[in-house]
């Protein structure tokens, strides 16, 4: 398959020369293409992470304090939560009744699962000022917000591992949220 194939009765006119692509190039563009991509991403969740901080603070710290505290509950319905929506989103749209509520449902879903992320990695980053006993730097959600989404996108990144870092990071930051609104819900009946 690497030589040319020339149909019987066909004529060529010309000189027929062969040119090997460079694939070096080309991943070498699609590399940088990734990279711009990852940056973007990291930059687009730094910034939903300040919006978060600046606007719901208490919320941020209620959920992120109990995301360290029960880590395994959050990641358990994280998990529920992320099978189980998309299937009744699925069963919805069956229904004609339903269509609406599935087409509010989808985006807010989504939306649901990239908070989860920004959730996990200011989580990650209070864990490790802690740690550090920086406890004067947790006074302030940024500085652990930066250090936390950095480190779940360099995280996220690793091949091999990065799919499971990035799916249990969605999983608990999406249970945590969920029992938060759940606990939420509760207080305003």
């Amino acid at each position: 398959k690497d030589q040319l194939e020339i149909q019987e009765g066909a004529e060529v006119l010309g000189e027929i020369t062969f040119q090997k692509l460079e694939t070096r190039a080309i991943r070498g563009a699609f590399k940088e293409v990734l990279t711009i991509g990852k940056v973007i991403y990291l930059f687009g969740m730094l910034v939903i992470g300040l919006l978060l901080i600046t606007l719901v603070p208490k919320m941020v710290r209620e959920v992120t304090a109990k995301m360290q505290l029960y880590p395994w509950r959050n990641i358990f319905y994280g998990f529920a939560i992320f099978g189980l929506t998309p299937l009744f989103i699925f069963l919805l749209l069956f229904t004609i009744i339903g269509i609406p509520l599935a087409l509010i449902l989808m985006p807010m879903y989504l939306i649901a699962l990239y908070i989860s992320k920004v959730m996990a990695g200011i989580a990650l980053g209070l864990f490790l000022f802690k740690q550090l006993n920086q406890t004067h730097a947790v006074q302030s959600l940024i500085w652990p917000m930066v250090l936390g989404l950095v480190l779940l996108v360099i995280a996220s990144n690793v091949p091999m591992i990065g799919f499971a870092v990035s799916l249990v990071a969605i999983l608990w930051g999406l249970g945590a949220c969920f029992l938060f609104k759940k606990e939420l819900l509760r207080q305003w009946r």
